[in-house]
């Protein structure tokens, strides 16, 4: 056999545990940010639970934080044979000899109290502070990045396990039940600290998108009588896994019982005033009566087009709502076509109970265009929905148009 090829193995031998760390360091993570986060986020309220996620998400966080966990251990390695292979030099400067003494019985006097319990008093500092900052990250008035945590991480890891060296090296402890209760302490904060960074990840990604920072990947789940709409975490083998808005808990769905999944990117648009029809100036009034006119056609188009075969009435009054954009190049016989075969969102006339719509907002620096927000009733599902319109010149068109439309959730005041 080669050698290197032996080296390999030998290493590989010497190594057994790797996957065995990874794999415990990426399950920790995950199952810190599959908790219930903005509920029950610490591991001890919930330790029995298991969350059955995708196993290429233990695999890829595990490698991630490892690497994390490594740099300390790897840097420690190397400052120590660097410092091992040093020369000591007795330095020139005598005037502060009596305050070098005085750090060097601290420090290094293996025989005083006075140095293990300043080790001791450190080592448990620094576990404390990895702790605290990370609990500190978890509320709504200090959202740290994960970078500066990831950071944080990988500094008070390398002190912790700097001054594990430094204990076990100047007070020659041999002790095995001693070194056993230290490794296990600093691999008891350290897991709880992987634990916690999953929890924080996932709150820094919904506290951006509720700050209205970012879209999140979002899904509509079909079942049997009701659907749901869920902030997507994950799809493993056997479950549908999301983020339920409403009750601020991780809910698991066995895909046996899910009829549909659909999935889409929505952002967060705030708290939206709800129109009074009473109180409304008249292009408010204007913009308004587009949508219920459009919502009036494409509830119904399945009867209205019935008999339609390029064009009709109600057909011709429903293109001049929207833009050439927005309506697409599809020719009107195709398109009336699809509206007799295809009723809105697939569902029946007598599911829909109507919309709630919110007062017209104006889009920063565009005059012409108005961003409403509407929220559609249905039997077992709503419906979130941004419209943009724009204010037209033609007078042979109605004065306001829809452009585009896109999903997004938003509360009435």
């Amino acid at each position: 056999m080669p050698e290197n090829i032996k080296k390999l193995l030998k290493l590989l031998q010497e190594l057994w545990y790797v996957p065995f760390v990874v794999y415990t360091v990426g399950f920790l993570y995950v199952q810190g940010s599959f908790n219930p986060y903005l509920g029950d986020q610490f591991i001890f309220n919930d330790i029995l639970t298991f969350y059955p996620v995708s196993q290429g998400l233990y695999l890829i966080n595990g490698i991630y934080f490892t690497f994390f966990l490594a740099l300390p251990v790897i840097t420690i390695a190397v400052f120590t044979t660097k410092k091992a292979r040093r020369k000591p030099r007795r330095p020139t400067n005598r005037s502060n000899v009596k305050l070098r003494r005085f750090f060097y019985f601290i420090l290094k006097n293996r025989k005083r109290p006075l140095s293990a319990l300043t080790h001791g008093l450190l080592f448990i500092i620094f576990i404390c502070s990895m702790i605290f900052f990370q609990i500190l990250t978890l509320t709504d008035d200090l959202n740290i990045p994960l970078a500066v945590q990831n950071i944080f991480f990988y500094s008070v890891g390398f002190l912790i396990f700097y001054f594990l060296y430094r204990t076990s090296s100047l007070f020659k402890i041999n002790e095995l039940t001693l070194k056993i209760a230290m490794a296990f302490a600093a691999a008891l904060t350290l897991c709880y600290s992987v634990y916690l960074s999953g929890v924080h990840a996932q709150f820094i990604n919904l506290a951006k998108y509720e700050a209205q920072e970012r879209k999140i990947e979002m899904s509509r789940v079909s079942l049997e009588n009701e659907t749901m709409t869920l902030i997507k975490l994950d799809i493993s083998a056997d479950y549908y896994i999301g983020y339920h808005l409403d009750t601020k808990r991780t809910i698991f769905i066995a895909r046996d019982n899910i009829n549909k999944i659909e999935n889409f990117q929505a952002s967060y648009a705030g708290k939206k005033q709800l129109a009074d029809p009473s109180a409304l100036n008249d292009e408010e009034d204007a913009i308004i009566k587009t949508l219920q006119s459009y919502y009036d056609f494409r509830i119904h188009s399945g009867e209205r087009t019935k008999a339609c075969t390029q064009s009709c009435a109600s057909f011709d009054v429903f293109k001049k709502l929207q833009s050439n954009a927005y309506f697409g190049k599809t020719s009107d016989s195709v398109r009336l076509m699809y509206f007799q075969n295809n009723p809105y969102r697939d569902k029946s006339e007598e599911d829909y109970f109507g919309v709630d719509i919110s007062l017209p907002e104006q889009i920063e620096g565009e005059a012409t265009l108005r961003a409403v927000y509407v929220k559609e009733y249905w039997k077992d599902d709503i419906f979130y929905l941004k419209y943009t319109l724009q204010n037209v010149a033609d007078l042979d068109k109605n004065p306001w148009i829809i452009i585009k439309n896109e999903e997004v959730f938003f509360d009435f005041q």
